[in-house]
């Protein structure tokens, strides 16, 4: 354990500080260091998940949430609009007879879109699912 860092969480409905815990490598040549997020946050983003969702997935925000600034909105959306080819390939490779049949309905075309709503999961489980079959693989 190297330290810990606070996290104040943009846009965050309850204004939430998160304690993240930084790790140094013992290594005397490496001496790296890295940290891991509470799964309740969205890598690189910020943000909790259900913000990210509900900011992305264009749909209606809660009235005591603080907004997500428009720029931030069109940045996710344009995220969701790629091509999600390489996410339906690592899907219809995984060996799941549910996840074969979604990338087979949606096809190569996909948007990454497309596919979260193929899955009918949460994008937070959405991106999970994605970064286990797929280590550093991201959704959004």
């Amino acid at each position: 354990m190297h330290d810990y860092r606070a996290r104040l969480l943009r846009a965050d409905p309850d204004q939430v500080v998160i304690t993240v815990v930084r790790y140094r490598c013992a290594a005397a040549v490496c001496r790296a260091r890295w940290l891991l997020l509470p799964v309740l946050l969205a890598r690189h983003l910020w943000r909790r998940w259900q913000v990210v969702e509900v900011a992305a997935l264009e749909r209606r925000r809660p009235p005591d949430w603080p907004p997500v600034p428009p720029r931030t909105r069109r940045r996710w959306r344009a995220r969701l609009r790629l091509g999600g080819r390489v996410l339906t390939q690592v899907l219809a490779a995984s060996a799941l007879p549910a996840l074969e049949v979604v990338a087979q309905r949606v096809g190569l075309t996909a948007t990454r879109r497309d596919l979260v709503l193929a899955l009918a999961l949460p994008l937070s489980a959405a991106a999970a699912l994605l970064h286990r079959l797929a280590p550093g693989l991201r959704l959004m």
